[in-house]
């Protein structure tokens, strides 16, 4: 933590708590998966910084805690993924068309990320 939160952690005995985490709690996350067959996520790059503090990876350790399998669609899997993690969390990750350069995936992304998740599902379906 830096800033405000990481004086209040060196100065008042703060405790720093990733995102993901306090969100989750919010959402009452794992209530949420009971009865699901699949979460699906999204990320705009998975690379090797992911599973150190991106949104997917915690959304991924809940669902793995309630043996729900994670479907990841992402803009960009780059050759760096930690595919191992991955693998351990039961998470599988699918990128945008890639075939369409990073601008145009951009500017198309609501129609690409729709395309590649119902991709996803419909292989998950099989």
């Amino acid at each position: 933590a830096g800033g405000m939160g990481g004086g209040m952690v060196a100065m008042l005995g703060a405790h720093s708590r990733p995102g993901i985490d306090v969100v989750l709690d919010a959402l009452d996350f794992e209530e949420r998966l009971r009865g699901v067959s699949l979460c699906l996520t999204g990320e705009g790059r998975l690379d090797a910084q992911s599973r150190t503090g991106k949104a997917c990876f915690g959304v991924a350790r809940r669902a793995h805690a309630a043996g729900v399998p994670v479907l990841v669609v992402a803009g960009e899997v780059a050759a760096d993924a930690p595919r191992d993690a991955m693998r351990e969390l039961g998470m599988t990750a699918i990128a945008l068309d890639e075939g369409v350069s990073r601008r145009e995936r951009m500017a198309r992304a609501a129609e690409l990320v729709a395309a590649a998740a119902e991709r996803a599902v419909r292989a998950f379906l099989v």
